[in-house]
């Protein structure tokens, strides 16, 4: 897995032999990550949350970007970057595909958050306060 900043400095892309699965929007003022779906998981999505819209960057059918709202939890913007991890790697040749499975909690390991997930962990942590 590689990391870099091809497009701009403030678009920081994750990439599996050289494809690309996660791209997050550094900009404070609107955190969002990018991640490749299934077209039908996409258009749901999009449907059953505020804050997720078709792809910016990509193919519209099959990316989703995902910004920080309340109904983005941690947890989903996971499962949102490993699902597209797995996506992308299933296109892979079977020989480099074996060498290339790491788990959710390797993905984590690298950093790998989403710009809305840290919100709304905060969000649920201030839930918990509450109760």
């Amino acid at each position: 897995m590689t990391e870099g900043y091809p497009f701009t400095e403030q678009l920081l892309v994750f990439k599996v032999a050289g494809r690309v699965f996660l791209v997050v929007t550094q900009d404070p003022g609107e955190p969002i990550i990018t991640v490749k779906v299934d077209p039908a998981h996409g258009a749901a999505l999009i449907g059953e949350h505020d804050t997720i819209e078709r792809g910016r960057y990509f193919d519209k059918r099959h990316w989703v970007s995902v910004g920080a709202g309340e109904s983005v939890t941690a947890s989903l913007a996971e499962r949102l970057v490993h699902n597209s991890y797995e996506l992308v790697t299933e296109q892979l040749p079977a020989s480099q595909r074996t060498l290339l499975r790491p788990s959710i909690e390797d993905l984590k390991q690298t950093g790998i958050r989403s710009a809305g997930a840290a919100d709304s962990q905060r969000k649920e942590d201030s839930d918990d306060e509450r109760s």
